[in-house]
């Protein structure tokens, strides 16, 4: 393929990844409360999240080739959640698995920390800091605090902050289609305390 040629197929495919991205926060606005919870458009963003994310080859088991999403404590965004059970990611099946507290926190590729958690979050972070983890959290602060994926609200609209340097930190990489998608990007490990 020419130069020209390719640079041309990644316009496209930037394109279409923003496309993908803005439909499903624009839905936001369009859904009912009947058709869609904010629960479950967050669990959807989730999901294209993770595809976008490459984790090094170390992270899988040749035994077990699950991706798995650990849920910190109770919740409606963990409820949602469930429904990506069992989809498949770049070939990879979703599992699913709930922790009531930081002390049962085991390996995960994705671990979802909601609100109510914001209290523990420098506990979280520092269990799985040695870990290819990905950390998305609920509320603004969360990537500014160390995490490396904050879904946050602004008006009816869910949006997105990225920690690169968490992410980076943590040996993933993450696209820069969905970088360039983000509200902010912080370049540090960590912003704020």
């Amino acid at each position: 393929m020419h130069r020209a040629d390719a640079t041309c197929w990644r316009r496209w495919q930037s394109l279409l990844l923003a496309i993908m991205l803005i439909g499903v926060a624009s839905t936001i606005e369009t859904w009912s409360a009947k058709e869609a919870s904010a629960d479950e458009i967050k669990a959807a963003f989730l999901y294209n999240f993770i595809k976008f994310v490459e984790w090094p080859d170390a992270a899988f088991h040749t035994d077990n080739p699950d991706l798995t999403i650990g849920i910190l404590g109770e919740g409606s965004t963990g409820d949602a959640l469930e429904s990506l059970s069992g989809k498949l990611v770049n070939g990879r099946p979703i599992l699913l698995r709930r922790f009531a507290g930081l002390d049962e926190v085991e390996a995960c590729h994705v671990l979802f920390v909601p609100r109510s958690r914001r209290a523990d979050l420098r506990a979280v972070l520092a269990r799985v800091s040695d870990s290819p983890v990905l950390t998305i959290g609920d509320g603004e602060g969360f990537a500014a605090r160390g995490g490396m994926i904050a879904l946050t609200r602004a008006g009816s609209r869910v949006r997105f902050e990225i920690n690169l340097g968490a992410a980076r930190a943590a040996n993933l990489e993450i696209s820069s289609k969905l970088l360039r998608l983000a509200i902010r990007v912080y370049v540090g490990e960590q912003e704020g305390s």
